[in-house]
């Protein structure tokens, strides 16, 4: 199983909606899919249709300063009958079992060996992260070979950005060298509005890692219907993006340590 952390640290970027088109436009294609659910709020849990998670979310896997107590497979809920797409869902207890995580010997590896566990059931782990650098994303950046960072078309958030790639390379160094950048992913992306086009402008200037993925250029026909329509490139609404996406993902899966980013229609 492979693992890919959906991250950033500053909220609204919509990673969890990304998670969540991810998981299933990959179980559509045909791969065992595992959502996990890394932050206390529950919104991907919530997204998926589990309100309540009480005694068999994520928390009772992990544990605090002790450890859990639920094996991970007792927690997984199917989201997407017949597409092999499962959840482990979260509950506000995370929030302890972060604060107890910080007291632990071997804290980083706790998320990694829970799901350890299961890895021979499915083909990838997508997490979603909290939007926090805590203990709960570090065990996700130490767990994944990649991480997909999603970020809105905004100036501001370019020095988030930088910060956040920063905090990547004290990973790689410190505890996961094997980690890599999928890239940035620009969500909401409207290419009517100046600023968002001005953010875009700097961000490639800047060398982020930016995907092509919904801010492609080239394609005028494509241009012209997008233009009618005068509304953002919502990946996780859009079915061309959400496939281009996933795409890129199976290319990954298929190269892992080769992948060259590519949205060509082989």
């Amino acid at each position: 199983m492979k693992i890919i952390a959906v991250a950033n640290q500053r909220m609204g970027v919509g990673k969890t909606a990304i998670t969540l088109s991810l998981g299933m436009a990959l179980s559509e294609r045909g791969l065992r899919i595992l959502m996990v659910d890394l932050d206390p709020q529950a919104a991907l849990s919530a997204a998926c249709g589990v309100e309540e998670a009480q005694g068999a979310s994520l928390a009772n896997v992990l544990g605090g300063s002790g450890p859990g107590t639920v094996e991970m497979r007792d927690i997984l809920k199917e989201v997407y009958p017949g597409h092999n797409c499962y959840l482990a869902p979260a509950d506000l207890e995370l929030t302890l079992s972060e604060l107890g995580l910080n007291f632990r010997i071997g804290r980083e590896s706790v998320l990694e060996k829970a799901l350890e566990t299961v890895s021979k059931e499915f083909d990838l782990a997508v997490l979603d992260c909290p939007s926090a650098l805590g203990m709960l994303a570090v065990n996700a950046l130490n767990s994944a070979q990649a991480v997909l960072i999603p970020t809105r078309p905004e100036i501001a958030d370019l020095r988030s950005i930088e910060l956040f790639l920063t905090v990547l390379e004290r990973i790689k160094k410190e505890i996961n060298p094997d980690l890599e950048t999928l890239g940035v992913l620009v969500t909401y992306y409207n290419r009517e509005l100046g600023p968002h086009k001005a953010a875009i402008k700097a961000m490639r200037e800047a060398g982020l890692p930016l995907l092509e993925v919904g801010i492609e250029e080239g394609d005028h026909e494509i241009e012209d219907q997008l233009s009618e329509m005068s509304r953002p490139i919502d990946i996780p609404g859009d079915p061309r993006t959400r496939t281009q996406l996933a795409k890129l993902v199976e290319q990954w899966l298929a190269g892992w340590r080769t992948w060259q980013p590519s949205i060509t229609e082989s």
